[in-house]
C-alpha cells in the first residue's frame, strides 16, 4: 500500500532535482526525516518548498485512500533510506542519478 506513497515522493523529488540542480541528497534526507518525525503533529510546518509539495501530495493521497499513519511513515522511511544509501554510494546527488536511470530520464 505504501508503494503508491513512495512512487509519489520519488516523482516529486525528481521533479525538484530537475528544477533546482543545486539540491543535494543531504537536503532531501533532512526533508524526509522532518516529514517522518513531524507530519502527524499539530504544530508541524514544512520548512522548504519541496517539503510543502511532498506534504500536500501526501495529504492528497491520504484523502483518497485508506492509508494508516504507520503506512505513510513507512513509505517516507523507505524513500529516506534509499536516498541515504545512494548518497553514500554515488555521491552528493546519487539518488537523483539512481531514480533518473530507473525512470529512463537519463
Amino acid at each position: 500500500m505504501e508503494r503508491g506513497i513512495q512512487r509519489r515522493e520519488i516523482i516529486l523529488i525528481l521533479d525538484e532535482y530537475n528544477y533546482d540542480s543545486s539540491l543535494k541528497d543531504r537536503d532531501v534526507i533532512f526533508i524526509l526525516n522532518h516529514i517522518r518525525d513531524h507530519l502527524f503533529k499539530k504544530e508541524y510546518s514544512p520548512k522548504t518548498n519541496l517539503e510543502k509539495i511532498i506534504v500536500n501530495n501526501l495529504k492528497l493521497a491520504l484523502t483518497g485512500n485508506d492509508y494508516s499513519k504507520f503506512e505513510v511513515k513507512a513509505g517516507v522511511k523507505y524513500v529516506y533510506n534509499s536516498v541515504k544509501r545512494h548518497k553514500k554510494v554515488d555521491g552528493k546527488q546519487g539518488y537523483v542519478k539512481f531514480i533518473s536511470s530507473m525512470l529512463g530520464e537519463q
